[in-house]
């Protein structure tokens, strides 16, 4: 938090912050992300708003880069996790045991049995949900 403080007060040195210095824009608070971004920093002309201007189109061409292989990848391990997926194969007359996590008072819940069964299954509610007795 100090340093956080530190990298968004602006320094009487160069007029600016550290956080802009260095990273091309304000770092961000969470007001910012309610209301929108702070409006962008005035800097005299000048070899110095070349350099900013420059660092800020670097940094925009590799935030947008990031974002693009983060989507990438996120898609690439959702792939493989859905090949590797399986769907319930449970029908209607199947039986299956029935997890019923119930803590009995005096009892350690180690040494507590939580499946019930056998059931049976009655109905496919949903994907994933079964209706059984």
């Amino acid at each position: 938090m100090v340093l956080w403080a530190y990298r968004t007060a602006v320094q009487e040195s160069s007029q600016r912050t550290p956080a802009v210095l260095m990273f091309g824009k304000e770092l961000c608070t969470l007001m910012d992300l309610v209301i929108g971004s702070p409006p962008e920093p005035k800097i005299a002309g000048g070899p110095e708003l070349d350099n900013f201007r420059r660092l800020k189109d670097r940094l925009s061409t590799v935030h947008q880069l990031a974002t693009e292989a983060l989507e990438e990848a996120g898609a690439l391990q959702k792939r493989t996790y859905d090949t590797r997926a399986n769907r319930p194969t449970l029908r209607p007359g199947d039986r299956v045991w029935v997890f019923c996590p119930q803590r009995k008072r005096g009892f350690s819940p180690k040494r507590t049995h939580h499946w019930q069964g056998p059931g049976e299954i009655l109905d496919q509610v949903l994907e994933v949900v079964f209706s059984h007795c």
